[in-house]
């Protein structure tokens, strides 16, 4: 009996990732969506590229979607949004540190019963997630609106409002004509500027957004100018920034005569600012993956597996995770989280690899591995995958979503809650 209260989570997690990947399945074969009818691994590909908010893809989104096509693709990013988020803040609060960010503090208490918990916080996020992204959606909107004349008032409009959604998630999925590479964009430095804002912001987590902008927390730091912002935010703040000025110097200095070789100083800076800033668990791009050197692939994958802060929607480890190993060595996560990661990662190349024998290594281990930390960065050869290969990738996003927060979970169910500490997931 214990064992089931254990594991119920996460059987209701699954449970919804299930339906969520069938019901978006059936929606993406109706009649319309798409220029042309998409196939069955298509449809499947996207829908579960959606839902876990990776953003690799099998078909061109941007060309053969319809409006009605993005519509649904966007609502199941949306949903795998909610999902992952809405957990992550249930996981925190059922291991005893709710403390840790008003969001639950403020209508939560020990009496509440689980599921009245959850479904508590399920509201509150579709609320604040959707707000959220409303108010990126304007933002990018108005710096849109400078940016080129080949674009109309209504394409501004359903760019800003899908990339408005689809960044703050971390999704990947972009309906521009290749990403932010297309070339009507790719030069327009203060529209990145604000996109890579976008990121940034989604990237922090719901729990430092709300410990920075809640009422409470502002009014007790105005009566008490001395009190700190929680463990959990300064982890997330300043690994934020840590991550993203390095390995934007690191990507300037690689890429000054390659990439960057005919643009200007603060232009180089833009690009590389905006670029490393998705590689962390976004997806989207500027410069195509093809046109950039083996070091900074290594910086990518190495973006890729640490990800963003605990209780965004990005994919990864979590910066709380690697601030832990830090601070208690490896003990901390045991040896469940190194052979599962490692389990997965040998099997899928492995699989990939022997039936795409035509395929680089070095390609299919980027691959792989942005599927698995729900990235969705790519080389450009999932869409000529083979069967087999395809099916890997989709099984390596539906882990990597699923499986590192059960294992955090597990790991940590039974563990007092600490007054000053981070969340994981």
């Amino acid at each position: 009996m214990a064992s089931e209260k254990k594991y119920a989570p996460f059987r209701a997690l699954a449970l919804i990732y299930i339906v969520l990947v069938v019901l978006g399945f059936v929606a993406l074969l109706i009649p319309g969506v798409a220029t042309r009818p998409l196939s069955n691994i298509e449809a499947l590909f996207t829908c579960i590229s959606a839902v876990t908010l990776t953003g690799l893809q099998v078909c061109d989104f941007a060309g053969i979607f319809t409006t009605q096509g993005q519509i649904i693709v966007l609502a199941l990013i949306e949903c795998g949004a909610v999902t992952i988020i809405s957990f992550s803040l249930y996981f925190g609060w059922v291991l005893g540190k709710a403390h840790l960010f008003t969001y639950t503090e403020a209508f939560l208490n020990e009496e509440v019963k689980p599921l009245s918990a959850y479904l508590v916080i399920l509201r509150k996020t579709v609320f604040y997630l959707f707000f959220f992204q409303l108010v990126c959606s304007g933002i990018l909107y108005t710096f849109w609106t400078g940016v080129d004349i080949h674009f109309t008032v209504q394409e501004k409009f359903k760019y800003a409002f899908f990339h408005g959604f689809s960044v703050f998630a971390h999704s990947g999925f972009s309906n521009l004509e290749g990403n932010f590479s297309n070339p009507h964009v790719s030069h327009a430095y203060i529209l990145l500027l604000a996109v890579t804002g976008v990121i940034v912001l989604g990237s922090i987590g719901y729990a430092t957004m709300f410990d920075l902008i809640s009422i409470k927390r502002l009014r007790e730091r105005m009566a008490d100018p001395t009190k700190n912002w929680t463990l959990q935010t300064r982890v997330a703040l300043y690994s934020t920034l840590i991550l993203i000025a390095g390995s934007t110097i690191c990507w300037f200095i690689l890429e000054q005569n390659h990439a960057l070789k005919e643009q200007k100083l603060v232009e180089a800076a833009f690009t590389a600012l905006f670029n490393v800033a998705d590689a962390r668990s976004a997806g989207f791009y500027s410069v195509p993956l093809g046109m950039l050197g083996y070091w900074i692939m290594i910086l990518y994958m190495l973006l890729m597996v640490i990800g963003p802060a605990a209780t965004s929607a990005g994919g990864g480890i979590k910066t709380s995770v690697f601030y832990k190993i830090g601070k208690d060595g490896l003990k901390f996560n045991g040896n469940s989280f190194g052979l599962f990661a490692a389990g997965v990662i040998i099997v899928s190349i492995l699989g990939i690899y022997l039936t795409n024998p035509l395929f680089s290594l070095r390609s299919i281990k980027f691959e792989m591995l942005s599927a698995f930390t729900n990235c969705g960065l790519s080389y450009g050869i999932t869409p000529t995958l083979s069967l087999t290969g395809k099916y890997i990738l989709m099984a390596d996003m539906l882990l990597g979503r699923i499986g590192f927060p059960v294992l955090m979970y597990l790991y940590l169910k039974g563990k007092p809650g600490v007054k000053e500490d981070v969340l994981m997931s």
